[in-house]
């Protein structure tokens, strides 16, 4: 899913816009091109748990954890609908 696709549907599904919440919603792409800097496993893939450290750590910054929620196919975030395993979907 493209970048904007994800802020559209973080906004839409939050109802709100911050930069926090943007951000968020397209940061986990990050880790797809960063030639194995950052573990697909430990941000893309985990949405909750990364969700649940900033809230324990960094609760200002709890609007770009949900944006990084949103944007998962675990936990039925935007890349569930459109870049998982369509076949698992329908």
């Amino acid at each position: 899913m493209l970048p904007l696709a994800h802020i559209y549907v973080s906004t839409k599904v939050t109802e709100r816009k911050n930069p926090h919440l943007l951000t968020g919603s397209v940061i986990p792409d990050i880790s797809l091109t960063s030639s194995g800097y950052i573990s697909k496993e430990n941000f893309h893939d985990t949405p909750k748990k990364f969700y649940n450290f900033v809230k324990s750590n960094y609760p200002k910054f709890t609007d770009f954890a949900l944006g990084v929620s949103l944007h998962s196919y675990v936990g039925r975030g935007a890349d569930y609908y459109c870049d998982h395993q369509k076949s698992q979907i329908f």
